[in-house]
C-alpha cells in the first residue's frame, strides 16, 4: 500500500495546521522534497502493482483518501489523525471486506 504523506498534491483543501506541516517540510527538508515525491508516485505506483500482480496480493493507493475528511486528517507530514484513519479504515473495508467475505463463502 501506498500510504497517504501531506506531501502529496491532494484535491482536498488543508486544514491551517496541515498547511503549517506542509510549509515546514517543503523549506526545511531536503531541497526539492516535496517535488520529488510528487514526481516519483506514479512510477512508485506503478512498481508496487508489478510487484502485486500474479501472486494475489492486494495493492492501494492511500494517498488521497482524506478527501472527505473536514477537519485536520494528518498530525505530521505521514501520521493521521483519528478522523484521518477513520477515512482509511472505511476505503479499504469498503473495497476489502467484499472480497474476505466471498473467499470465506468460498470456504
Amino acid at each position: 500500500m501506498l500510504q497517504p504523506e501531506i506531501v502529496y498534491q491532494q484535491r482536498r483543501q488543508l486544514a491551517s495546521f496541515e498547511q503549517t506541516v506542509l510549509n515546514e517540510v517543503a523549506t526545511s527538508w531536503p531541497m526539492n522534497f516535496v517535488e520529488f515525491k510528487n514526481q516519483a508516485r506514479s512510477l512508485v505506483i506503478s512498481k508496487l502493482q508489478q510487484a502485486n500482480e500474479g501472486n494475489g496480493a492486494y495493492f492501494a493507493d492511500l494517498t488521497d483518501i482524506v478527501l472527505g475528511v473536514r477537519d485536520d486528517a494528518y498530525s505530521s507530514h505521514c501520521h493521521l489523525t483519528a478522523n484521518g484513519n477513520r477515512a482509511r479504515a472505511e476505503h479499504l473495508g469498503q473495497r476489502r471486506l467484499p472480497v474476505i467475505r466471498s473467499a470465506a463463502a468460498d470456504g
